[in-house]
């Protein structure tokens, strides 16, 4: 399996408008893994590492795992909802120092391509945190 990274959306109503314009939207990046179909419902369950450049235009990296059950069940072309479960590793966060999180996660399945995508909260009430999409993509050989 092979992941290729593209897009982060800042919610606008989220943060202030200089930290809008210094922001990377291009979350350019890629990464590796493997992944299973479960054979009674075609669930699909992966295991991967991605890197990619984020907002702040620094390297991320992680080492995640996840499951998507798709709808219709056992099909070429599906949608699916389901989450991931990661460690990551961002210099702007905790000083650099790796930490757990978990998200959801949608998927829009063709073939054995998928473009998946997530949304990160906002979790305080403060301005410039949170309220993140990101988007990225997996080909499954």
């Amino acid at each position: 399996m092979v992941l290729l990274s593209g897009y982060s959306w800042h919610d606008p109503n989220t943060y202030e408008q200089d930290n809008l314009e210094a922001f990377n939207s291009a979350a350019y990046g890629g990464g590796f893994g493997f992944g299973l179909y479960e054979p009674e419902k075609g669930d699909h369950f992966s295991w991967y590492v991605l890197s990619f450049k984020d907002s702040n235009s620094n390297l991320t990296n992680m080492i995640a795992s996840a499951r998507s059950p798709y709808w219709p069940e056992k099909s070429d072309v599906a949608v699916g909802l389901g989450y991931t479960v990661f460690i990551m590793q961002r210099p702007d966060i905790y000083s650099g120092i790796p930490f757990p999180a978990a998200l959801p996660l949608a998927t829009i399945k063709l073939w054995n391509a998928e473009i998946l995508g997530t949304f990160i909260p906002k979790l305080d009430a403060g301005i410039n945190h949170g309220n993140v999409g990101y988007i990225f993509g997996r080909y499954q050989f």
